[in-house]
């Protein structure tokens, strides 16, 4: 006999399968996170060598040499940050499997009658060691490309910043955002009138051509002030004219030079409408990319958009963890202290049951107190015993108040109780 029990404690206290296989996964998960961030850490990064900067350089030829300097390095960067991507995408994955893992094994676990019920602090403390840390990397790693990416300096070198798009090829259409010194309410113009006084290309060859913009119109920006702007802003206006490229192999690494001149509609007080008219003259100045420039811009353009689209598997696992343990782990009710779902539970944290039972003791007193009011004290005086009786059949026995004449009877307009 003794033997037996000591098989069975033996046996029965050992972990089963399922749970070595989840610690397993989560040892390998965390193993491979922590592989991860040390090879972040150990991975030296493959920088350009020294040259100056690409808005630095005077003419479009030395720009070209930079470019050329930086795009020599360009390939092993965007190889480097592929592997970097791959790295991240299996420790993001890894993590949200466990996680979704972890919440059915918790929620299971959690709902076995012999396991007793754990306080509302490890519920939470659950949540956020399974869902926080695959949102914790792939927010991070969306905020800090430019520290990962190897990559993202020679991006950064090769774009405009008075440009959307940033690189700009031939014959594309291109947006450029010319600073001014006028100031609206909340930066809010429209462009009167205009004219393109100038725009010529200075080619890398030394010359310098004109360049015809086609469909040059300029966009309004900013915003009115609403009703419920009670101090509105002045801030700067900042032009934004829009115009298509023409398609000529000559603008390869060509600097356009710009020179714009018109008025604009602005909001100088508190009016919601434009009321004052401002003249301005301008110009602004960008550089049209080459084909490998733009290659490499898209490549890199496709890693960070791969780091953003492992979003949609760290918030939906941190949504399940989340709903799955507060919802299908088991509530404990206050009165029976037995287990019910979140589903099922009730005010004051009651089960169905036990809130049934509250409200028909409710109304069992609501109806006792009613019927205290109606009736009298008893007495051991003949005569007032028959005076209460007497009351007590003009009166509801079910506590409803007073008997009325209803079709020539005494009844109870409530119940419909007759004397």
């Amino acid at each position: 006999m003794t033997n037996e029990t000591s098989r069975q404690t033996s046996s029965s206290s050992g972990p089963t399968i399922f749970q070595a296989f989840i610690w397993g996964f989560m040892v390998a998960a965390f193993g491979s996170l922590f592989a991860f961030i040390g090879s972040l850490i150990s991975d030296k990064p493959v920088l350009p060598p020294a040259a100056d900067t690409l808005h630095g350089a005077s003419t479009p030829a030395e720009m070209n040499r930079v470019v050329d300097t930086l795009l020599s390095v360009g390939n092993l960067a965007i190889e480097h940050d592929s592997a970097l991507v791959l790295k991240l995408g299996f420790t993001i994955i890894a993590l949200c499997v466990l996680t979704v893992i972890a919440t059915v094994w918790i929620v299971t676990h959690r709902r076995q009658l012999q396991r007793a019920l754990v306080p509302t602090w490890h519920t939470v403390l659950l949540i956020l060691m399974l869902a926080v840390p695959p949102i914790i990397i792939t927010v991070g790693a969306c905020f800090m490309k430019g520290s990962l990416f190897q990559s993202s300096e020679i991006s950064h070198a090769l774009q405009n910043e008075n440009t959307r798009p940033p690189v700009v090829r031939k014959g594309a259409m291109v947006t450029v955002l010319i600073p001014t010194t006028l100031q609206s309410f909340f930066a809010y113009h429209k462009c009167d009138s205009f004219k393109i006084e100038h725009a010529m290309a200075a080619l890398p060859s030394g010359e310098r051509i004109p360049v015809t913009l086609a469909d040059a119109r300029f966009n309004d920006g900013g915003r009115k002030p609403g009703s419920t702007d009670f101090i509105p802003l002045m801030e700067n206006v900042k032009l934004r004219l829009q115009f298509t490229l023409p398609d000529d192999p000559e603008l390869y690494g060509a600097v356009i030079d710009l020179g714009v001149s018109g008025s604009l509609n602005l909001i100088p007080s508190s009016s919601k409408e434009p009321t004052d008219r401002e003249n301005f003259d301008m110009t602004a100045r960008f550089r049209v990319a080459r084909d490998q420039e733009a290659d490499f811009q898209e490549d890199y353009d496709a890693l960070t958009s791969r780091v953003t689209r492992y979003n949609w598997f760290s918030f939906p696992s941190a949504g399940f963890a989340i709903l799955g343990i507060i919802f299908f782990s088991p509530w404990m009710c206050r009165k029976c202290r037995g287990r019910v779902s979140a589903f099922k539970i009730r005010e004051d944290h009651l089960c169905p049951k036990c809130f049934e039972e509250r409200q028909k003791a409710a109304e069992v007193k609501k109806k006792t107190a009613a019927k205290k009011i109606f009736s009298a004290p008893a007495t051991d005086d003949p005569k007032k015993q028959a005076a209460q009786n007497e009351a007590s059949k003009l009166s509801c026995p079910n506590g409803h108040g007073p008997l009325r004449l209803w079709d020539g009877k005494l009844k109870c307009w409530t119940c419909g109780w007759e004397s």
